[in-house]
Formats: structure tokens, sequence, C-alpha cells
């Protein structure tokens, strides 16, 4: 029937008249191509026109499987695309998992071993500034006992 279309005709329209075509101006007539009544060919005619629909639809789905293909492969290539995208995400979280472990199997004993030198420091330091406290009230104690002999003794302010 698309060979039968006229120039420019849609396929719906080509469709539509060759499928008054197939059923024939005969039975319009009450007979059928061999002269016959139409009662005794109305099976074997509706038969017929079942077979002639039936391939017009498959010859219609052929003619409208190119736009379905297209579509077909939009969405064959949005899935592809999406799968690419999963797929590096995957790659993406399996990396965290690598730099998680590692942190956890090497940097975290690191650090603790390093917070253990570090306490040790903080309690030298707290020492040494225990240390300087003592000394400068011991120093402060002196200072006064130096100013006090010196005042008791009254040494001559005027020396030559």
């Amino acid at each position: 029937w698309l060979l039968d279309a006229a120039e420019g005709e849609e396929p719906s329209v080509a469709l539509r008249r060759s499928s008054l075509l197939s059923s024939g101006d005969w039975a319009a007539q009450g007979e059928d191509r061999r002269g016959q009544p139409q009662r005794e060919a109305e099976g074997a005619a509706e038969a017929t026109a079942a077979a002639a629909e039936e391939r017009e639809v498959r010859q219609l789905a052929l003619c409208l499987a190119p736009e379905a293909e297209a579509e077909v492969q939009e969405v064959e290539e949005s899935i592809e695309e999406m799968l690419i995208r999963l797929d590096e995400f995957c790659g993406m979280t399996d990396m965290i998992r690598s730099d998680t472990s590692q942190l956890l199997d090497e940097a975290i004993p690191l650090i603790k071993t390093k917070m253990i030198e570090m306490n040790n420091i903080y309690m030298k330091v707290d020492k040494l500034e225990a240390f300087v406290k003592m000394v400068g009230q011991h120093v402060s104690f002196l200072e006064e006992q130096v100013l006090q002999a010196e005042k008791d003794h009254a040494v001559i302010p005027y020396t030559v």
C-alpha cells in the first residue's frame, strides 16, 4: 500500500485507500470477484479482510519503526550514560573506602603515638612552669632579706 500511495499522501490516507481497494467495490454490489453471491463469500471475505488488515498493520508498524528506533536509541544512550555515571560513583566510593581504611590502619596509630609524645612534652612544660614559679618566689624572698639586711646594718650611702 505504501507503493500505491500518492506522492505527499500520508500513510493513514494510503492505508484507508488500500483497505477500501482490498475489500473491493464488488462487495458493495452483492457479488465477489467470481460472480458468486455475497453471502457465500462473506466468510472468505472476512478472512481475507482480516489478513489484509494484519498485513497493513505490519506495514504501518514498519513505517513507524524508524521513529520508535530513534526513541529507543535515545533511551539506550541515556541508560548507557547513567551506567557510566554509576560506575564512576562506585569507583569513587571504593576510593573513599580504601582511604578510610588507610586512615584507620596507618594514620590513626601515628596520631595516637604523637599524642602520647605531646602529652609527655606538656607534662615537662608544666613542671618547668612550676619550677620557674618556685624560683621566682625564692628570688623575691631573697631580695626582701637583702633589703632588710641593708636597712639593719645601715650602710653608708655616701662612699667615696
